[in-house]
């Protein structure tokens, strides 16, 4: 496996999650809709929407190298961030409000866990493509190496 590859299946798994995600938005906007806690439309709006960023950039990104690739790790740890504060404030809701339907709040939170994850596992294999290309550039500087040495000889 290279890291091109590595690159792509994140692509596609960024570019699944982001789509569903923004399809399935209606799941976490009928759990907001319950909810007292007026910041979460934010956080809700602020997930969904760096999700999508994070699909543009890594559609963008080719290779390890470069500031677009930087930015895709970047992006997916603030959207992570701001899924996970979606969560607490979630959790939040259904231990303060007594009155609220706690299946639909539930419903939302699986939701967003399994975005959570699915971009987790973006970012995971963004991180082994970059050490592949680390390891392999170290192995290709041994070889160049040797070779100098033996013709110097």
């Amino acid at each position: 496996m290279n890291s091109k590859l590595l690159l792509k299946i994140a692509t596609y798994t960024t570019f699944a999650t982001a789509i569903l995600h923004l399809a399935l938005t209606q799941t976490q906007v009928s759990a907001l809709l319950l909810l007292t806690n007026q910041i979460c439309g934010i956080y809700m709006f602020a997930f969904v929407l760096l999700g999508l960023v994070c699909l543009f950039n890594t559609l963008r990104t080719k290779s390890t190298q470069g500031r677009t690739f930087y930015t895709s790790l970047a992006l997916f740890i603030v959207t992570l961030v701001f899924g996970g504060m979606l969560v607490k404030i979630y959790f939040d809701s259904i231990a303060n409000q007594p009155s609220i339907k706690a299946a639909t709040v539930y419903s939302a939170i699986y939701l967003s866990l399994a975005v959570m994850f699915c971009y987790f596992a973006s970012f995971v294999l963004f991180i082994i493509a970059k050490i592949y290309d680390m390891k392999h550039k170290e192995i290709k500087e041994v070889i160049i190496e040797n070779k100098v040495k033996t013709c110097g000889k």
